[in-house]
């Protein structure tokens, strides 16, 4: 028992000591009260033990297809929708020679013009 916390030690101790009927633990639920539940020994020593991982005994049948697809198991990772700056298509988009060649494009550039804005467009 060298990971159960020296804190746990004695109470553990009490209860391995004791017949299983006697270690039942009693569990108090704020919405339900007291309440008292019939546990296995599983579950009693799985409260002793909070930092072990819960690991099956017998290996899983579908365990090797796992593996299999362990690469796969990344999800919902978006790969290149960040901004990538291109001063090409930012000029082609929003520059001055676009807005000029559309009715919209000479309308916002006249708004601009009006307001007194140092640059009218990219």
């Amino acid at each position: 028992m060298p990971r159960i916390l020296r804190s746990l030690l004695p109470s553990a101790q009490t209860i391995l000591s004791r017949p299983l009927a006697q270690s039942l633990p009693t569990r108090i639920t704020p919405f339900l009260g007291t309440s008292t539940r019939t546990a296995s020994p599983l579950s009693t020593l799985s409260t002793l033990t909070p930092f072990r991982s819960s690991l099956p005994s017998s290996p899983s049948p579908f365990a090797s297809l796992s593996l299999s697809f362990q690469p796969m198991q990344v999800r919902y990772r978006t790969m290149g929708a960040f901004y990538q700056p291109s001063q090409r298509k930012r000029k082609r988009k929003h520059g001055f020679l676009s807005r000029v060649r559309t009715h919209n494009g000479r309308k916002m550039l006249q708004r601009r013009m009006l307001k007194g804005r140092r640059f009218l467009s990219h």
